[in-house]
Parts: C-alpha cells; structure tokens; sequence
C-alpha cells in the first residue's frame, strides 16, 4: 500500500500542519480534501498569499457544494 504525501496531511491534526510551508499546488489538495478544518486553512492561506488558485478552488467548492456553511461562506470571501 503506497501512502502519498497528501494522506499523511490527513493523519495530522489541522492546526499542526505548516501551511506557509507548503507549495501551491498541495496548498489545492489539501484545500479540495475532505477534511474541513484542513480544507478551511488551506484556503486561507491560498488567499493570504494572493494565488489565483484560491478563486479557482473557492469555485470549486461552491460550484459542488462541497463542505459546510463555514468553507462555503469562506469560499464566497475569496470569490467576492
């Protein structure tokens, strides 16, 4: 069994992760997992750093529903 980098994120608890370390494009997965707390950093830190990903990934989410209240409306921030 091959575990990959992004499994190992969701074995660690949300607010052990080092987000400012992480390259853009984990920055995507990890804001696109199903983990929302994981999900919720992830996104913020997309947007603090002023990605064009953070738009595209806070579509995603509203476009799927994915997630609760908190990621949506955290979604709706990026986009607006």
């Amino acid at each position: 069994m091959k575990i990959d980098e992004l499994d190992l994120f969701m074995l660690m608890d949300a607010s052990d992760i080092e987000y400012t370390n992480l390259p853009e494009d984990m920055l995507v997965k990890l804001a696109l997992c199903d983990e929302l707390y994981i999900t919720n950093y992830a996104l913020a830190e997309l947007s603090a750093r002023d990605s064009n990903q953070a738009s595209v990934v806070g579509w995603e989410i509203l476009s799927t529903l994915k997630g609760d209240y908190y990621l949506q409306t955290a979604a709706l921030n990026v986009l607006f």
